[in-house]
């Protein structure tokens, strides 16, 4: 296969002039610039690799080889333009994006911080496990260990991940029943505290999925009509 690469890209040389034989030269063309690069990593990949992990991580690059297809379809090479030239409004949204989970990720923090922290007795005697746990220290005074869940508003960065995985709708239920059980900081949780906070989670939800996130979609796809 690296054989019929290396004669099509000399044929090709051949036939274009390498770079200085005017605007249709091989190495004029962007397409043609990224199958050169793919035939020169193939070939240097062949040679004798010796003990340098330099010329091994050049194997791994022989994947981009199916990128090859992308300039012998007109249909991907218009895709991929596309993508290209709507990075510049892409990143307009991505700026209200942002803004709108720091918005609500702080607004998170000021409501859940240190409150998704509960109590695991798993490994504790059935007769510990069933003692009532209200506060952290109850939890430690039986043994138990005091955890936190995964997906937290301990502070910004975790806010805006949480909300980022909330509004992806994978695992969106886990911190939603985390946020109603939620009571304060050092308390464990009870079962639906708090409902009224399925609201706020549900309007974030909403906003989220089916609103910011799907602008990102709608500035590619306009730009492909176009």
């Amino acid at each position: 296969m690296t054989t019929l690469f290396v004669i099509e890209a000399v044929l090709k040389i051949v036939a274009l002039g390498f770079i200085f034989n005017g605007k249709h030269s091989y190495m004029r063309n962007g397409w043609n610039i990224l199958d050169f690069c793919i035939v020169v990593i193939s070939v240097v990949s062949l040679g004798g690799t010796g003990g340098l992990s330099a010329f091994k991580a050049l194997r791994t690059l022989r994947v981009l080889r199916p990128l090859r297809l992308i300039s012998r379809a007109e249909n991907l090479k218009t895709a991929i333009d596309a993508l290209i030239a709507s990075l510049p409004q892409v990143a307009n949204t991505l700026l209200i994006t942002v803004f709108f989970f720091l918005l609500f990720g702080i607004i998170c923090v000021n409501y859940f911080k240190g409150t998704f922290f509960y109590c695991v007795t798993d490994h504790l005697p059935s007769e510990l496990a069933s003692l009532e746990i209200d506060t952290q220290q109850d939890c430690i005074d039986i043994g138990g260990a005091w955890m936190n869940q995964d997906s937290n508003f301990d502070n910004s960065a975790n806010a805006i991940l949480s909300l980022f995985v909330l509004t992806s709708t994978e695992g969106w239920a886990q911190i939603m029943f985390a946020g109603i059980d939620s009571v304060a900081i050092g308390k464990n949780p009870v079962y639906e505290n708090n409902m009224s906070m399925a609201i706020l989670f549900m309007i974030i939800l909403f906003l989220g999925s089916l609103f910011i996130l799907n602008i990102l979609v709608g500035v590619v796809c306009g730009v492909f009509e176009n």
